[in-house]
């Protein structure tokens, strides 16, 4: 039978232990007692719950039940008009109040217990003062695989000889799926370290160190999205302020080269070389216009030719452990336009 469909039910049961039941009201709460069992149980288990209520040392219910017990009072003596429904609702006002009254005295139980079991296994008082420590703020990870998070420390660059500084600038129409291919990238590359700053709507920025080898092989895995971007801009840093070569157009392979030179002077001129070279392909795509124009610059012949030549991830891979020796550091920034 369920109980919360039949409330009157719970009213016979609780006004039956407490003797509030006619004698044949009182009969017929035994017929029901014996011929449902569900009955029976919610009997034994409201008589079991008294007996402990009865136990229990006397304590003063909290005034805001008190408060509103006298409210409640004050309610049925005013309000004569409605004596009929509120007769029919004396059961379960009676009910509440009993939910109530148990309520606070379990309380005042827990409270008792609480204390006696402190005085039980409590430390002992010492003259060591009580030191209040205030919980740690909590600090947002930083968007980086699991197995990136062994604290790289991304400090200032001081051997800017050995370590090339760049910043790549890359922006695209479709920026929420490139940019998703970008961090997952990040996030399943062995060989490089990261952090990511998306603080701003339509904008990423990456942060990555790594080695020339681990710089070939993100680019690799770059270049099968490169036609995504409608811009691309490599900034390769020097010592000199204002001097930092500016290469547009830039494409994968041509930033794996800059960065395989261990010098700034050679990627400095190596950046200059294909600055020029990308600002005459843009000037004249034709194949022969362009053939001419490089045997018209001996210098630029002597360019190495380019290691990342597709798409293909298995044109450069980076080597076990390659991370470990930091010898790039570069910015990435993705940015979406409309």
């Amino acid at each position: 039978m369920n109980f919360e469909q039949n409330p009157k039910i719970e009213e016979l049961l609780n006004s039956y232990i407490d003797d509030e039941l006619s004698a044949d009201e009182r009969s017929e709460v035994q017929r029901l007692v014996r011929e449902n069992h569900t009955i029976a149980q919610r009997l034994r288990q409201l008589e079991r719950c008294k007996a402990l209520v009865s136990s229990l040392p006397p304590a003063e219910p909290p005034a805001e039940v008190v408060a509103g017990i006298k409210e409640l009072l004050r309610n049925h003596s005013a309000d004569t008009s409605k004596s009929k429904h509120i007769e029919s609702r004396r059961g379960a006002r009676h009910l509440f109040v009993r939910h109530v009254l148990a309520a606070s005295i379990i309380i005042g139980l827990v409270g008792i217990m609480g204390a006696v079991v402190y005085r039980i296994v409590g430390p002992e008082e010492t003259a060591t003062p009580i030191v209040v420590f205030n919980p740690a703020p909590t600090v947002k990870p930083a968007v980086m695989p699991v197995e990136t998070k062994k604290a790289v420390a991304v400090a200032a660059v001081e051997d800017t000889t050995g370590i090339g500084l760049y910043s790549l600038q890359l922006q695209t129409a479709d920026f929420t799926a490139v940019d998703a291919y970008v961090n997952k990238l990040l996030e399943e590359s062995p060989w490089l370290r990261y952090e990511a700053t998306k603080d701003q709507p339509g904008k990423s920025a990456y942060r990555i160190l790594c080695s020339r080898g681990g710089l070939e092989a993100m680019m690799s895995d770059l270049a099968t999205v490169w036609s995504k971007f409608d811009s691309t801009t490599l900034i390769v840093r020097t010592d000199n302020v204002g001097q930092d070569v500016t290469v547009a157009s830039v494409k994968p392979e041509q930033v794996a080269d800059i960065a395989r030179q261990d010098t700034i002077d050679k990627r400095v001129k190596l950046a200059n070389n294909f600055a020029m070279l990308n600002r005459v392909e843009q000037i004249t795509p034709d194949e022969k216009m362009l053939a001419a124009t490089e045997r018209s610059m001996p210098e630029l012949t002597t360019i190495p030719k380019p290691v990342l030549t597709s798409g293909d991830k298995n044109a450069a891979t980076a080597p076990k452990g390659a991370w470990d020796q930091v010898q790039v550091d570069l910015n990435i920034v993705v940015t979406g336009h409309k």
